[in-house]
């Protein structure tokens, strides 16, 4: 049976996208092994699925819908530039965004407890809301990346 590669996104208006990819381009001046993402595949990740059945599709989206109706509306804001595990040895590139009311954390750990409902795994770790820019391939350039990060 078919499975489809999934998660629950917050989609990202176009001029957030421009902006994104104007930094995404100082950036590339670097010269660094970065797998760099399409601005328009950005995104701001709430929750990964995984390789989920396609008959499931309908009720992850059932309790989606009720996780948006119980969940107030939020504002997010670009906070910095920064890099996982950390700026002097960056693997992912990423630009934090920032919940000033907390509400983005709340709509997450309640779309977490939901799905756990339906069997999926919950996240151990903290929800560090970010937007991925890229991924470093090799260390090519690793030490010029890091630089523009702290800049």
């Amino acid at each position: 049976m078919p499975s489809i590669r999934s998660f629950v996104a917050i989609e990202l208006s176009p001029d957030i996208r421009a902006q994104i990819e104007k930094i995404q381009n100082e950036l590339k001046g670097a010269s660094a092994d970065v797998r760099w993402v399409r601005s328009g595949g950005i995104h701001l990740t709430v929750k990964f699925l995984g390789g989920v059945p396609e008959e499931k599709i309908p009720e992850i989206a059932d309790v989606l819908t009720r996780c948006a109706a119980e969940t107030d509306s939020f504002n997010l804001r670009i906070r910095s530039l920064g890099a996982f595990p950390n700026a002097t040895n960056p693997k992912v590139i990423w630009i934090g965004v920032e919940d000033e009311r907390g509400r983005l954390l709340k709509a997450q750990q309640s779309i977490e407890k939901s799905l756990a409902a339906l069997g999926f795994k919950e996240e151990k770790r903290g929800f560090t809301p970010h937007l991925t820019l890229g991924r470093l391939k090799s260390p090519r350039g690793k030490r010029e990346v890091s630089r523009q990060i702290e800049a």
